[in-house]
């Protein structure tokens, strides 16, 4: 991508970069035997080299070829703006949030069974990973067993009460809409979580 050029201030400095590289581009041209391609230097390692390698490299090195690429792709004609991307601009909702979502959605929550593809400690300190067992219930652990698939007690209650405060928000969603006199029927938990929500 770079070119040599010529730098000798003795001489008639019509070539001032000699002995320097420069980033360039391929460009489009139109010639007298019609369109070629030419090189063009990059102005400046700013918004003109952003330009510049955004027009060549929209995905950088993404693998289009791997599952979560092709899942995402599919689902992008059916995102609804600007709720699809709301949640990435909501100041309710934490950084930190925001980034193990990112990571969930791409397939990069750290788990065991990455670190023993790796051949690294899953947690500091530890010894080389040797298995893919979950520490809390030795399943098969991924991020989808971390996030709704661990049989340990203490997981399953929380999966729980996920599932009830994600349902509860959506039940609350519809009776302040146009189905709100209508019967809901829901496994949401306890009567008593209901109380307050008039249901």
């Amino acid at each position: 991508m770079g070119r040599h050029f010529d730098y000798d201030l003795s001489n008639d400095y019509t070539q001032p970069f000699r002995e320097k590289f420069w980033l360039q581009q391929i460009i489009q041209v139109h010639t007298a035997e019609g369109p070629a391609e030419a090189r063009a230097c990059i102005r400046d390692l700013n918004d003109s080299l952003r330009k510049a390698l955004h027009d060549k490299h929209k995905l950088g090195q993404s693998k289009q070829n791997s599952l979560y690429f092709q899942l995402w792709d599919k689902v992008q004609p059916f995102r609804i703006k600007p709720h699809s991307d709301a949640l990435w601009t909501m100041p309710s909702i934490p950084e930190s949030h925001k980034r193990n979502i990112f990571k969930y959605r791409t397939g990069q929550i750290w788990n065991k069974n990455m670190a023993f593809k790796r051949h690294v400690p899953y947690m500091p300190g530890q010894p080389t990973t040797r298995d893919t067992r979950c520490p809390l219930c030795r399943g098969d652990d991924c991020q989808g067993h971390i996030f709704g698939s661990c049989m340990h007690p203490d997981m399953s209650k929380q999966y729980i009460a996920r599932h009830d405060k994600a349902m509860r928000t959506v039940i609350q969603a519809f009776t302040k809409g146009q189905c709100g006199s209508h019967y809901l029927i829901a496994g949401v938990g306890k009567v008593e979580g209901l109380t307050d929500m008039g249901i």
